[in-house]
């Protein structure tokens, strides 16, 4: 993970140097759900770039009287690249229209204690999603914007996992599959151009 976030950082520093004319900026969602940056990059009045990273990591354990323990977790993130055509402003809104495409790695622990043994799962997958996105941008200052978007996306996934048991009848059981999956998102972005 290390190595994508130091490319992502390296290609968001110099792709504003290649484009010399450029603007280019920093945007967050403020929609609870998503934790994604963005690194605008304005390439002239109607058109734009916007490499952005998303990451999101989740725990959760319990305890009962039936299972004892109960534990799970993952770690996402994305990294991609979006390009967007903006077009003509009327009253401070600028509709905008576009794609992003990104690379997605999913790390996924699953573990089940009870008295009788023990049942879990390690998962990684790994693959790509695409979303062509119509959005609205409202501009509260000169540099500082509200966007509004909606998206379809597309995502495959390369599943690679291990599900483990022991007890009674211990396994040890090698799992791979694809898995896809589509349907619609909404976002909010605050932007900022330096």
């Amino acid at each position: 993970m290390k190595k994508i976030l130091y490319v992502f950082l390296v290609g968001s520093i110099t792709i504003p140097s290649v484009t010399v004319a450029s603007d280019y900026g920093i945007g967050v969602s403020i929609k609870s759900s998503d934790v994604s940056v963005y690194i605008p990059i304005r390439l002239n009045e109607s058109l734009f770039l916007e490499p952005y990273i998303r990451l999101f990591s989740y725990d959760d354990s319990s305890s009962g009287v039936v299972v004892l323990n109960r534990e799970s977790s993952s770690d996402t993130y994305d990294v991609g690249l979006g390009v967007f055509r903006l077009l003509d402003s009327t009253n401070g809104l600028s509709p905008y229209y576009g794609a992003r495409i990104g690379y997605l790695n999913r790390e996924s622990n699953y573990e089940s204690r009870s008295s009788s043994g023990t049942w879990g799962s390690e998962t990684k997958s790994r693959g790509f999603n695409f979303s062509p996105t119509i959005g609205v941008k409202y501009s509260l200052y000169e540099n500082i914007s509200v966007d509004f978007e909606a998206e379809w996306y597309y995502t495959k996934l390369d599943n690679d996992g291990v599900e483990k048991s022991s007890g009674l009848t211990p396994s040890n059981e090698i799992t791979e599959g694809t898995q896809t999956s589509s349907g619609t998102n909404t976002r909010i972005i605050v932007r900022y151009f330096f």
